[in-house]
């Protein structure tokens, strides 16, 4: 640190830059859904840090949600999550073939390490089918057990930033996901009346969802995730119309309902090229873009600061398509600071890998982003 800089706390030092205020240093994350570890790289990351005895990794689609303290305290993360536990009324049983279904009914099974969806319920299902269909009860107790000790702990007994993590997928991924990807896309573009009536069977659930988790957590979260992804790597998947005349009015009821029960600034995640929909986002009333997928289409980090920067939070930005895996550490620590001198600039900045680290990345890459990180002011 330089003379004369005054050293924030995490929790200060986020507030800070969620606030578009300058920090003592860009601050740091890693964890949640889409900045975390996939498991076999957290699997490395233990052995490159001597860690022997860390409790087995709770899993959500093989990211590592539950990150070991001692990987969060070693680099520096100013951010905790709270997240919401499975519920009670649901298991998840493999057939003989690996397969099963998620409690949306949706049929999965492993490939390569990911799960991928082999079944959609509703690919066939009509507007009066969706009043039968057995969506996931939000009410279950199981899912809130233990968050009031965790998050009220995190507040008052330790000085991070504490992030909610998002309970599902977002409303348009989990459409596609019940219906088929071709098939909703088809519905928002010529069948409206069902696109419409699935939207509001999906935020039903959601709304009554984050409505009990804001209840709990809150009063002490900084941060509310919300995710959907509208990007490929060439440009958006769906029209900024399309978004706004369709996705946006759910995605501010969600939204509505956490301003309504907390000061949490909103975290979107969307992955790919999605400038032409960032107005529409920021209208919406997103706080936060993540993840700054680098090499996707138009999304540079200095045009993203000078177009964007005095409107939104960017959160990622360093990449891992190419940068992460395919770099030496000392090409990643001099991205990292070039990321942090042009988008941390004032404020408006968390920096984290722009999406989950995978299992070609290196430790040693990993380490040398958030060491150069930590080693110098803004």
């Amino acid at each position: 640190m330089f003379k004369g800089i005054i050293v924030m706390k995490s929790r200060e030092r986020i507030l800070a830059a969620i606030n578009h205020q300058q920090p003592d240093r860009v601050p740091l994350d890693l964890g949640g859904n889409v900045s975390t570890f996939t498991a076999e790289a957290y699997r490395k990351m233990l052995d490159f840090l001597s860690i022997k005895d860390a409790a087995t990794a709770a899993t959500d689609f093989f990211t590592v949600i539950d990150i070991d303290e001692r990987v969060l305290e070693r680099f520096h993360i100013d951010v905790r999550r709270v997240w919401l536990n499975p519920p009670d009324d649901y298991r998840q049983e493999p057939d003989s073939h690996g397969m099963w279904h998620d409690e949306w009914g949706i049929k999965r099974t492993v490939s390569a390490g990911y799960s991928e969806i082999v079944e959609n319920p509703l690919r066939n299902a009509s507007v009066a089918d969706l009043d039968r269909f057995p969506f996931p009860n939000p009410d279950d107790p199981g899912r809130f057990r233990g968050l009031k000790e965790r998050v009220e702990y995190l507040y008052n007994e330790t000085e991070y930033a504490i992030s909610a993590a998002y309970p599902f997928g977002g409303i348009l991924e989990l459409a596609c996901w019940l219906r088929g990807m071709d098939a909703f896309m088809m519905d928002m573009a010529a069948r409206s009346n069902f696109a419409f009536a699935l939207l509001d069977k999906i935020t039903g659930v959601m709304l009554r969802l984050y409505s009990q988790f804001l209840d709990i957590a809150g009063p002490y979260a900084q941060i509310f995730e919300t995710a959907d992804d509208y990007g490929m790597q060439t440009g958006p998947l769906i029209s900024p119309a399309m978004y706004g005349n369709i996705l946006a009015p759910y995605q501010r009821m969600i939204i509505e309902i956490i301003h309504a029960k907390s000061d949490a600034k909103i975290f979107h995640h969307s992955c790919g090229s999605i400038i032409p929909l960032v107005p529409k986002l920021i209208s919406t009333g997103v706080d936060i873009l993540n993840p700054i997928q680098p090499l996707a289409k138009n999304m540079e980090p200095e045009y993203l600061k000078e177009k964007f920067g005095e409107q939104i939070v960017f959160h990622g930005g360093i990449c891992v398509q190419e940068l992460l895996p395919n770099g030496s550490p000392e090409e990643v620590r001099a991205e990292t600071l070039r990321r942090i001198e042009i988008l941390g600039s004032g404020g408006g900045y968390i920096l984290a890998p722009a999406h989950n680290i995978q299992s070609d990345v290196p430790p040693e890459n990993v380490a040398a982003m958030f060491d150069a990180a930590t080693e110098t002011t803004i």
